[in-house]
């Protein structure tokens, strides 16, 4: 520090910690469901919908950043194949934060089951998951180009 006066100096390590608010958060992948499905031909096969799905965030304080990846197979099949990426939103301890995402997939006409896995922003590991064994919603559901 300075002035007209002089300037002097001090040093003190370890004086100041900065701690992560929320170091170790546990997200969750809640609940989903589907809205504005369209059915142009009414024959029970989807041409498009809004998939929805609540998430929330464990520890005192916290709020970040995530983004979900939605990722689909034919029913009785194995293999996900990626169809989707949200934008990052926000979700705060506390809250359940719903996020939804327009599907207009170029599926073959099946029915299918859906996987939401949730990522912070900037991150590749996934930190919640929710699934067709955790939400009738997110399977046997029928789509057609």
């Amino acid at each position: 520090a300075g002035n007209a006066c002089g300037a002097n100096t001090t040093t003190k390590t370890g004086y100041i910690t900065v701690a992560d608010a929320c170091p170790n958060p546990v997200y969750a992948v809640t609940a989903a469901s589907w809205s504005n499905i369209t059915d142009l031909d009414m024959d029970g096969y989807r041409t498009r919908a809004r998939l929805n799905w609540t998430t929330t965030v464990v520890g005192t304080g916290c709020t970040k950043s995530v983004f979900a990846k939605i990722y689909s197979r034919p029913m009785g099949d194995s293999t996900w194949t990626f169809m989707a990426s949200s934008a990052c939103y926000t979700v705060s301890s506390g809250k359940n934060t719903t996020f939804n995402l327009f599907l207009q997939p170029s599926l073959p006409m099946n029915c299918y089951q859906f996987r939401i896995d949730l990522f912070e922003c900037g991150g590749a590991v996934v930190k919640a998951s929710r699934g067709p064994a955790d939400d009738v919603d997110l399977t046997n559901q029928c789509f057609e180009p």
